[in-house]
C-alpha cells in the first residue's frame, strides 16, 4: 500500500517501455530517442525494458546506474549484445517477456506510460493504465519492412490488432513529416478518430552533433585529408539500401578514384556488404565502423564532405538529422522528414528516383554548394529540433495537457 507522498509524486512521474537496454542495445533511432528522454525527465522516469547485465535482477523493480544517473528499472528479459539476426525476432522476445511481466508494471502505481514500441502498446493496452502516450517511429507498418521474410505474411493482422489496441492512447506521436501524417489520418479506422495525432520528431543533441573543423576530425581518425570521404549512419540491413549505395559509389569511383564511403554503424548484413563491396572492387573503398558512441558518429560526420541517406522506408531520419547538426550536406531518397531537413540547392538534394546515376549526379552537385551558405541553412534547421525543446514539447502535449 503507497502513502501519500508516494502517490503525490507519482503525479509527475511516467514508465518508459522500450525494447532496448537502455544503454547500447540494439542501436537505431528509437534508443537514443529512449535515452534523450531519460536525460531530460531524469528521475521522473522509470524504465522497462532488456537488460544485458547479468547483475540485474529479472521482473524486480531495482534502481539502476544509466549515464551518471539513477533511474528505477524493471528489466523483463536478459539479451546478450550480439548484431547477428535472431531466430525469435527480438521484439516477439520482448513482447513475451513483458507479458510474462506485466503485472510487476503496474507496482509503482504510476497511471502514465510512454512507448515507441507496437509490442510495449499491445501488453499496456490491456492493463488499464490512465494515460498513455504511442511514439510511433514512422507510421508504416514495421512487418513490411521485417528482416523475417515469413513476418511479412502478418502484416495485415498485426495492423488491426495494433489499430485496435491504439484506441487505448490519449495521443499519438509521429516521427514522421506532415505528409505521412495526413496519410495515416485518411486511412485509420473510425474507433481511433478520437486519438489526437502530433507531429513530434526525435531531437538531435546539439552538445554532442554540431561542426568541427573536417581537417581536425580526419586528423583524430587517421584518415587520408586529400580524400573524398561520404558517410552514411544507421544500420546496415536492406532497408537502409546499402547495396544502392555501393552502386552509386562504383559511378562515383569512376571520376574520383580516391573516394571513401565510410559506414557508420553495424548490422545483420555487414558480411553481406562486405561480400558485395569485395565483388565490385571496392573493398579498398569503404569502411565500416561497427557500433560506436555519438561522440565518434559526430567524429566521422565532421570529418566528411558530404552524408548520403539510400533508405527505402524510413521514420523521420535521426541520422539526417545529426548530419544537418553537424553542417553537412545531404544526398538523401525521398524518406519521411526528407523535406523538412533538407533545402534543395542550399543544404543538400532530394532524389526522388532510385537510380544510382541520379544519386551520383547530385551528389556531385551538392560537393559544389557553397560551404558557408550549406552551415547557415542546416544550423538554421537544427534549432527547431533540438534536444532543447524536447520537455517543453512533450510536457505541453502530453505530461500537462492530460
Amino acid at each position: 500500500m503507497q502513502n501519500k507522498k508516494q502517490i503525490q509524486s507519482n503525479i509527475d512521474r511516467f514508465i518508459l517501455i522500450e525494447c532496448c537496454n537502455f544503454e547500447n542495445f540494439p542501436v537505431g533511432g528509437q534508443l537514443l530517442f529512449a535515452k534523450q528522454i531519460m536525460k531530460v525527465y531524469k528521475e521522473k522516469v522509470a524504465l522497462v525494458g532488456l537488460t544485458s547485465s547479468l547483475n540485474d535482477k529479472i521482473g524486480v523493480w531495482q534502481e539502476k546506474e544509466f549515464d551518471g544517473k539513477n533511474y528505477l528499472f524493471l528489466p523483463v528479459k536478459f539479451v546478450k549484445v550480439s548484431y547477428k539476426k535472431p531466430i525469435i525476432p527480438l521484439r516477439l522476445q520482448c513482447l513475451f517477456a513483458l507479458l510474462k511481466h506485466r503485472r510487476k508494471i503496474l507496482e509503482l502505481g504510476i497511471n502514465k506510460v510512454f512507448t515507441q514500441c507496437p509490442e510495449a502498446l499491445f501488453v499496456i493496452s490491456s492493463l488499464n493504465f490512465a494515460n498513455i502516450c504511442y511514439n510511433a517511429a514512422g507510421l508504416n507498418n514495421p512487418l513490411k519492412a521485417s528482416r523475417y521474410k515469413w513476418a511479412r505474411l502478418f502484416t495485415r493482422i498485426f495492423e488491426v490488432f495494433f489499430y485496435r489496441n491504439l484506441r487505448k492512447a490519449k495521443l499519438i506521436l509521429a516521427s514522421a513529416d506532415e505528409e505521412e501524417i495526413e496519410k495515416f489520418k485518411s486511412k485509420k479506422p473510425w474507433y481511433l478518430y478520437h486519438v489526437p495525432i502530433y507531429h513530434f520528431p526525435t531531437r538531435v543533441n546539439t552538445d554532442i552533433f554540431k561542426p568541427r573543423d573536417m581537417k581536425e576530425c580526419r586528423k583524430i581518425l587517421n584518415l587520408d585529408p586529400n580524400k573524398l570521404i561520404i558517410v552514411t549512419v544507421g544500420r546496415i540491413s536492406k532497408v537502409k539500401g546499402w547495396d544502392f549505395l555501393l552502386e552509386t559509389l562504383s559511378l562515383i569511383k569512376e571520376k574520383k578514384p580516391n573516394v571513401l564511403l565510410v559506414f557508420v554503424g553495424d548490422g545483420e548484413d555487414k558480411n553481406k556488404l562486405i561480400d558485395y563491396s569485395s565483388n565490385k572492387g571496392l573493398q579498398n573503398n569503404i569502411i565500416i565502423t561497427g557500433a560506436i558512441d555519438a561522440s565518434t558518429v559526430s567524429l566521422w560526420i565532421n570529418a566528411a564532405e558530404l552524408v548520403w541517406v539510400g533508405s527505402t522506408l524510413e521514420g523521420w531520419s535521426l541520422a539526417m538529422l545529426e548530419a544537418i547538426a553537424c553542417g553537412k550536406p545531404i544526398v538523401s531518397t525521398n524518406v519521411s522528414g526528407a523535406k523538412d531537413l533538407i533545402v534543395p540547392w542550399k543544404n543538400g538534394f532530394i532524389v526522388e528516383e532510385r537510380n544510382p546515376q541520379y544519386f551520383a549526379e547530385y551528389t556531385f552537385k551538392a560537393l559544389e554548394l557553397d560551404p558557408k551558405i550549406v552551415k547557415e541553412t542546416c544550423l538554421e534547421i537544427t534549432e527547431k529540433y533540438s534536444i532543447k525543446t524536447l520537455k517543453n514539447d512533450l510536457d505541453s502535449l502530453w505530461l500537462i495537457k492530460n
